[in-house]
């Protein structure tokens, strides 16, 4: 004989309920963590903006619960590949705060307005057996972040919004940054997985044009040198390209492990102006 059951007609405090079919009375215990083991939750990922002139990806994490909710809700955000490259965003610190529903282009925030907010707070990545950090370390060294969101009603749905920055310093062409979110129901004896969603994004950058030239007029000078204007090109792309390339460096040399380096015995005649 197979069926279902409403979870919500299941008692809240011993995790039972009772079946009858014909003269016969059944009683099934689904234990006192029942919610947390059996409510059915949904999570999904998206990288939803990249500022491209100021090298800001802005993420979202929808929770959306089922038809009988779900308790103990929490998120835990991490970055799984260059996570060097990256850092979030806003003021997020190891104590847990109350979100609110104000987008100011820099701190978390967290959907409907009228929703009675999670919180938030950063911590070490933990490890496969601890799942959900706590709050309040006092050093982080591989930052993830934690979304607790508590109880949600049937059919409910959440979504949290965070701002992360690309690290202006680091080398980021073509370096996959991948991200993952983790979904879990925490009951008082144990913590259940609900499944988890992935987001990666690869900075781009396409250039269009790398030259060099003589620039105008070769000089000869009074005391028989010449001056050879060159100029330097690099332009990018910026359909194809999706970051800004920050404090860039360009390097010129005389003699170089190249083709087209200079002859050895013509460098002591040469330097730059």
């Amino acid at each position: 004989m197979k069926g279902q059951i409403d979870l919500t007609e299941i008692n809240k405090s011993d995790g039972k309920a009772t079946l009858t079919v014909g003269k016969k009375t059944v009683i099934l215990d689904y234990g006192k963590e029942c919610i947390e083991k059996f409510g059915s939750v949904k999570i999904d990922k998206q990288i939803s903006n990249v500022d491209k002139v100021n090298n800001y990806l802005t993420y979202t994490v929808t929770v959306t619960a089922g038809k009988d909710g779900c308790k103990g809700l929490y998120v835990v955000d991490k970055f799984t590949s260059n996570a060097n490259l990256v850092s979030y965003a806003g003021n997020i610190s190891s104590t847990e705060t109350t979100l609110t529903s104000n987008d100011n282009k820099k701190d978390p925030f967290e959907m409907p307005i009228e929703a009675s907010h999670g919180k938030i707070y950063k911590a070490d990545i933990p490890d496969a057996t601890t799942k959900i950090p706590k709050p309040g370390a006092s050093e982080i060294k591989n930052p993830c972040i934690v979304w607790n969101i508590g109880n949600m009603e049937p059919n409910e749905s959440r979504m949290l919004t965070y701002y992360v920055k690309l690290n202006d310093k680091e080398s980021l062409k073509d370096k996959p940054i991948d991200n993952s979110a983790s979904l879990y129901s925490k009951g008082s004896t144990d913590t259940y997985d609900k499944g988890s969603e992935k987001a990666s994004f690869t900075p781009t950058i396409v250039y269009s044009s790398f030259e060099k030239y003589v620039d105008g007029t070769i000089k000869r000078n009074s005391d028989g040198s010449y001056t050879i204007p060159f100029k330097s090109l690099i332009s990018i792309k910026k359909d194809e390209s999706n970051y800004t390339i920050k404090n860039l460096q360009f390097y010129d040399y005389l003699k170089h492990n190249m083709n087209t380096e200079i002859d050895a015995d013509l460098l002591q005649y040469i330097h730059f102006d």
